[in-house]
């Protein structure tokens, strides 16, 4: 009987260690400086959806604009197939901000970004298949944050950046695909299974798009960083498709034990 009861737990063991969300790979210095924060809100209903992961929340997620004033970025894509609005929070609030993000607009509200003279765009990019959004610092609405993200769902093996998030004194966060799970072979993916956040070629954060959601923040950096790639975090969460993508390709490629290959390897 007792050899029954072992064999029982094991096997339940077993089961629940085989349907773990595998970790996305991170560069190593994010690896030892954050930890992995479970997200919250991503599946179920929409209606009144609120994210959360650790000490980091949202308000409530507004699909379609409800009220924006007179903000540029909310007046170029008011006709796009897919915009929400959401508030974002750091822990303690000690910064937030509101968050317009969109997806599948039209060719001519990509000639907001084409505008910024500071922006290097590729012209051929797709609108169709670019995500984007802006970032208003509660603390500072002067100094908004644009994004974008071309190609969320996939790009080119080992391409390089597939965005950035600019404000307007000129500071820089890249956007980095990851195509890599913690102990995957090595595969050649295209499917992005979450993304990494590089601020002065240094990763300060990076968000998992695999099931519920993992996020990373170094703790260290100033509240106001915390505060744009936390939003940009959520609204990759938030942003349709993404998901399943990552998911069905996550199950197509086998995870090895970190044993077997001396553990995960960075990719870079």
């Amino acid at each position: 009987m007792k050899n029954t009861c072992q064999l029982f737990i094991l096997l339940i063991t077993i089961i629940f260690s085989s349907c773990k969300t595998p970790n996305i790979l991170l560069t190593e210095n994010l690896q030892k400086a954050a930890v992995p924060l479970e997200v919250k809100g991503r599946q179920g209903f929409r209606i009144h959806q609120v994210l959360t992961y650790g000490g980091f929340k949202t308000g409530r997620v507004k699909r379609g604009w409800v009220s924006a004033g007179n903000i540029q970025f909310v007046l170029n894509f008011q006709k796009a197939k897919e915009k929400f609005q959401f508030k974002q929070y750091t822990p303690d609030s000690t910064a937030s901000a509101m968050v317009y993000a969109v997806g599948k607009f039209e060719s001519t509200s990509f000639d907001f970004f084409r505008g910024r003279s500071n922006w290097k765009m590729d012209i051929g990019l797709n609108y169709q298949n670019t995500f984007a959004g802006t970032i208003i610092p509660d603390q500072s609405k002067d100094n908004s944050w644009e994004f974008i993200v071309y190609n969320p769902e996939s790009s080119i093996a080992d391409k390089g950046d597939c965005g950035f998030a600019k404000d307007k004194l000129g500071n820089e966060i890249k956007i980095i695909p990851v195509k890599q799970l913690e102990g995957q072979r090595n595969w050649i993916n295209y499917t992005n299974f979450g993304f990494e956040f590089q601020y002065r070629n240094t990763a300060i954060a990076a968000v998992s798009v695999l099931n519920n959601g993992r996020v990373w923040i170094d703790p260290s950096i100033p509240s106001t960083l915390q505060m744009v790639v936390s939003s940009m975090s959520s609204a990759i969460l938030l942003r349709s498709n993404l998901e399943q993508a990552a998911q069905n390709n996550s199950l197509n490629n086998p995870i090895d034990s970190p044993s077997k290959h001396g553990g995960p390897q960075h990719h870079r």
